[in-house]
């Protein structure tokens, strides 16, 4: 009991020192940044278009009418995984990096591991990497929903159609949960090769 009780307690102090810091949000906002950046459309002269891209053009509305099928907002929220694959180790551990930095510049992770024990301790830290990574994807996910919706177009009609020709439509919290498995094991993976660096 008193493993979980030192568990919960790392959880619950580096959550808050996490949530009030900058850092937090600005991986949120980095991930729906990278996500309004992959592409979704290629244009008729060949030019590869992202959302953000799309809602700057002159002809917004025509690119949209026309394409219903391609930019509903359903189908351009559940093609947008493109570049996070690769920024999501950098991203997610953006908010972590700076409790692990301060610990270590100050000692504090032996007298924290003296205090709870060293299976209490790994297991908090990785709980809070592993939370912290999924909720920023999917925080930054649930921005680029919002954005979708209100500026794209309804494609329910395209998929409906879809799933009775037996192609899988969009389903929403399948893909919530597959963006918290990106972040979760992103921010893992980085923060388990962020604790064998010493010289900080």
């Amino acid at each position: 009991m008193k493993a979980i009780k030192y568990t919960l307690n790392i959880f619950i102090n580096d959550i808050i020192k996490i949530f009030t810091r900058k850092e937090i949000y600005l991986a949120i906002l980095a991930t729906f940044i990278i996500l309004g950046l992959t592409n979704v459309y290629t244009s008729q002269t060949g030019e590869q278009m992202n959302s953000f891209n799309i809602f700057l053009e002159d002809d917004y509305e025509y690119i949209l009418n026309s394409n219903v099928e391609i930019l509903g907002r359903q189908t351009i929220v559940q093609h947008v995984f493109g570049k996070l694959w690769m920024f999501a180790p950098l991203i997610c551990m953006m908010p972590l990096i700076n409790v692990l930095v301060n610990e270590k510049r100050k000692g504090a992770i032996r007298i924290q591991i003296f205090r709870t024990g060293k299976n209490a301790y790994i297991i908090g830290k990785f709980l809070v990497a592993f939370i912290v990574g999924g909720m920023v994807t999917v925080l930054g996910f649930l921005m680029y929903v919002a954005y979708a919706y209100a500026l794209f177009p309804d494609a329910s009609e395209h998929i409906k159609m879809l799933e009775e020709m037996g192609i899988p439509g969009f389903n929403f919290w399948l893909t919530l949960g597959e963006y918290f498995i990106i972040g979760a094991f992103a921010a893992t993976i980085g923060y388990l090769f962020s604790s064998f660096i010493t010289n900080i």
